[in-house]
Formats: structure tokens, C-alpha cells, sequence
């Protein structure tokens, strides 16, 4: 067996306090995932639609502010209400780049849809760089597998408005789940 410290903030209902992983209790966990196989696979499609119908987990990108004005956050934001409730639960301290905030849905079928916020830049303005982009797609591998999330749907994600590069981009998704267990599949609106 392989020990992973989950570095991802944490949320305690009873109290809506987020912990970081060495105040909580349960940060050193144990994961055996066999094989450990990754695939990553890119599809023509609707995230957001994919992530309704399907009910897959999602992650995508989002600025320390919670801004979500435009791109995909934006739509994530207007289908599933994110937005209110990041900002009601997450005490400002924590609004921290590299950090990944996890949200749930139940959907109208009764799937339940986890909704990985990645929070790699401090403004809508800003632009986010590799290496705090490589912290929190890290810290998403690790929420991952702490929430035995198996597969996951993401966007090209920070190729967007944040114009981070693709090829390097995916090359950070695929070294860091390498071995992983979690498949990604990428999806792009047609254009």
C-alpha cells in the first residue's frame, strides 16, 4: 500500500470550518489501486451537459476571488449554483492558490456529481502561473483519490482565458496522474 498525504482542504458540516490536511484528523489516509492505470482521452463535447446527464465528476479552474464572470466556471457557476455556496462556506484564509475546493450536487436521476474547484490564480485579472497550476492539479490528483474518484471530465483547463498552453498543460495532467487509477477525459465545445 502506498501513504498519500491528501493535501486539499477539508469541510466539517457541523461546524463550516475547512481544515488544512495537518489540522485534520484524517489527513494521512492509505490507497491501494492495483494496477494503477491512467488514461486521458479527449472528446467533443459539453462539459457542463456531460456532467448533468452523466453524472461524472467534474474540475476546472477558479480564481481566489470567486469571481466565475466568463469561460466554463461561468457555466458551471449558472447550471449548478457554485458560486454562493463557495463563498458562504469558505473562510477568506483558505482562498489560497494551489488549494482544491470540492462541492457536491445531486442530481435530478439521484447521481451525486463532485465539482473539483481548482483555485490557480488570486484574480479574474490575473493569470495563473505552470507551477501554481502544477500545485493544485497535484492537490486534485490527491482529492481524487481520497474521494475514490476514478474518472473525471475536465475542460483544457487554464487554456482558456488563463491561456495557458495545451501541450504543456497536458503534459503536467499526465505526469501527475501517472499511475494514478483516474482516467480523465477532456472535453471541447465544437467549434
Amino acid at each position: 500500500m502506498e501513504k498519500i498525504n491528501i493535501s486539499f482542504v477539508f469541510f466539517r458540516k457541523s461546524s463550516k470550518k475547512f481544515f488544512p490536511p495537518s489540522l485534520h484528523p484524517f489527513s494521512l489516509l492509505f490507497f491501494d489501486f492495483g494496477q494503477n492505470m491512467y488514461t486521458v482521452a479527449e472528446k467533443v463535447g459539453n462539459l457542463v451537459q456531460v456532467a448533468n446527464d452523466d453524472g461524472i465528476s467534474i474540475a476546472h479552474c477558479i480564481n481566489a476571488d470567486f469571481a466565475m464572470g466568463a469561460g466554463i466556471a461561468d457555466q458551471l457557476n449558472m447550471e449548478f449554483g457554485i458560486r454562493a455556496e463557495l463563498e458562504e462556506m469558505i473562510d477568506p484564509a483558505v482562498r489560497r492558490i494551489g488549494n482544491v475546493v470540492v462541492l457536491k450536487r445531486q442530481l435530478a436521476n439521484g447521481a451525486i456529481v463532485s465539482i473539483f474547484n481548482l483555485i490557480t490564480k488570486a484574480t479574474a485579472r490575473d493569470r495563473p502561473t505552470y507551477e501554481d497550476f502544477t500545485l493544485a492539479v497535484t492537490r486534485l490528483r490527491d482529492s481524487c483519490l481520497h474521494q475514490r474518484v476514478t474518472s473525471l471530465g475536465i475542460p483544457r483547463m487554464g487554456c482558456g482565458i488563463d491561456r495557458l498552453e495545451w501541450p504543456r498543460v497536458r503534459s503536467i495532467l499526465e505526469s501527475t496522474f501517472a499511475e494514478s487509477g483516474i482516467s480523465l477525459t477532456v472535453y471541447q465545445l465544437a467549434r
